[in-house]
Parts: structure tokens; C-alpha cells; sequence
């Protein structure tokens, strides 16, 4: 299964690089954005349990065509954040850093109905790390969880009122790599066996009079994962729940 996504991703690429170097113009957009993310993460089998909250800064490079291909970047960090965490009945703060990357290639249309309707593929990677507050004196213990995938995403932009567009859209994402390293854990960067990643999302776009366009998302991402042999912590259920505002020129 996992080689047959690869083919079509691969397939998908090859088509969108085609159908983009056949276009005689090209727009560039630049789109920052600040956002809040709740994270939380729960494995009962291991009794552990995360809750935090997280402010991004983000950023996304966009390449159009004037027919159908894109591509963009997509870059973010977080700037602030807290969270708790509880271990085998034993709860302590911790401070969060959250980092992302994304490169999208894909296909959009522009002229079937009001509105455009894209889809894409590329390569993305994900990484949260929790330090606990040490004692004085006392190295500081980390927690770490990274992913490297493969998306698959679909968007749907429909015209609304005046200068405004419904955005909706979803990606799955084949996770190629995935680490997990608890701060109790003596292996370094034990790999996981099976994972499963979706995100979905809403929002609106407002066109303004000057040809800006104000953004805003309410999306949910779920992370599964299915514990490695080294792993102590088993079958965890990573969640975000991401709200974001944002201009693109």
C-alpha cells in the first residue's frame, strides 16, 4: 500500500512539473500568519497525559500559474508555550516548542465554478519537544516526537458573499518516518511501527479592496501511533486543535 502512494505521489509530481512549465505567467504570494494551537496527547496503556498551548508564527511562499499547477512552502514556529504532563501519576510543567515544514506541489482549477478546487502532494515534517523544569543543579529532561510524511490533500475554495470564500479541505498524510523519545526512555530515537495522520479544516478568505486577502483557519490534526519495541509509552493519540489568522499579499 504504502509503495503504491509513493507511485501516485511520484506520478502527481511529475504531472503538476509538467502542466507548470507549460505556463507563460506565474503569481507569488506571501501569506504570514499567527496562531494558537491546544495540544494534547494521551496513552492509556502507559497512563500518560499532555495538555498544553502553543503561538505560532507562520509563514507560507506560494507559486500560482495562471492555468493549474502551484507550489508552496509552508514554514512555522512557535514563539510561546506551556504545557503539563503526567507520567506514571506524577505531574510536572513543561515548557513546548513546536516546529513545521511543508513543500506542496499540486494542481488547482480556477474556472469550473466560483470558487477553485486544488489538490496536492510534496513531502512535510513535524516536531514537538517538552523540557521539563528542572530542579536547580539538575539537567533538564526532554521529551521529543518528530514525523517525516507524505501528504495527500484536497481543497475547496466556494464563493460566499461580496468579497468572501468558504475554504474547507483535508490531507492525509503517510507518515515515512516517525520518533518518539520519552524523557525516562534510554534509547535515543526508538523508531514507531505504525502510524496513522489526518488534517482537516475550515475557514474564510476576505478579498479586500487592494487585491489582499485576509485568512482565517480552524483545522484539527490527529496523530496515532502504534508503539516501537524500545517505546514506553504505547499506542499514543496525539491531537491539535490549530486556529490561525493571516494576510497574504
Amino acid at each position: 500500500m504504502n509503495k503504491l502512494l509513493l507511485a501516485l505521489a511520484a506520478s502527481f509530481l511529475l504531472a503538476a512539473e509538467a502542466a507548470y512549465a507549460k505556463q507563460d505567467q506565474s503569481a507569488l504570494f506571501l501569506t504570514p500568519s499567527l496562531g494558537y494551537t491546544y495540544i494534547s496527547q494521551e496513552a492509556s496503556d502507559a497512563d500518560y497525559d499532555l495538555n498544553g498551548n502553543i503561538y505560532m508564527l507562520n509563514v507560507d511562499l506560494e507559486i500560482i500559474s495562471n492555468g493549474m499547477a502551484y507550489h508552496r512552502l509552508s514554514l512555522g514556529h512557535n514563539f510561546a508555550g506551556s504545557a503539563t504532563q503526567e507520567y506514571a501519576k506524577v505531574k510536572e510543567d513543561t515548557e513546548i516548542d513546536q516546529a513545521q515544514a511543508s513543500y506542496h506541489v499540486g494542481v488547482m482549477n480556477l474556472s469550473s465554478f466560483t470558487g477553485d478546487f486544488s489538490l496536492w502532494t510534496g513531502l512535510g515534517w513535524q516536531a514537538t519537544k517538552m523540557t521539563s523544569k528542572a530542579l536547580t543543579g539538575l539537567e533538564p529532561e526532554i521529551t521529543r516526537m518528530h514525523y517525516m510524511y507524505v501528504p495527500f490533500g484536497i481543497e475547496l475554495a466556494l464563493h460566499h458573499a461580496a468579497s468572501s470564500y468558504w475554504v474547507i479541505g483535508s490531507e492525509y498524510r503517510l507518515v515515512m518516518r516517525g520518533w518518539e523519545k520519552y524523557q525516562t526512555l534510554d534509547a535515543s530515537h526508538p523508531q514507531q511501527t505504525d502510524m496513522l495522520a489526518y488534517s482537516a479544516w475550515v475557514g474564510m478568505d476576505y478579498i479586500t479592496t487592494n487585491k489582499r486577502a485576509l485568512t482565517t483557519r480552524l483545522s484539527f490534526d490527529q496523530w496515532k501511533v502504534d508503539s516501537a519495541m524500545e517505546d514506553e509509552i504505547a499506542d499514543s493519540n496525539l491531537k491539535l486543535i490549530n486556529f490561525e489568522l493571516g494576510v497574504r499579499f
